[in-house]
């Protein structure tokens, strides 16, 4: 216990979170409950799925030109 007090008050001074490894599960991330508070209400309020979408419009990509260049083998 006096271990993760001692991650704690590390955490509080460096704003920093930390990663606990559990070897038959996962991993947990421990936060402050202000920063956990921060997340849950930023999630909320964004639509997760469009933030990860790629533009798929590949018509913005093309060029408007008719100049073709073919490159020359190498000797």
């Amino acid at each position: 216990m006096k271990r993760i007090k001692e991650v704690i008050e590390l955490m509080e001074i460096t704003g920093d979170k930390c990663v606990i490894l559990h070897k038959e599960t996962s991993a947990y991330v421990v936060m402050s409950i202000e920063e956990y508070r921060r997340l849950v209400e930023y999630t909320e309020k964004t639509d997760i799925h469009s933030m990860y979408r790629p533009d798929t419009d590949i018509k913005q990509f093309e060029v408007e030109n008719d100049d073709v260049y073919y490159p020359e083998p190498m000797e």
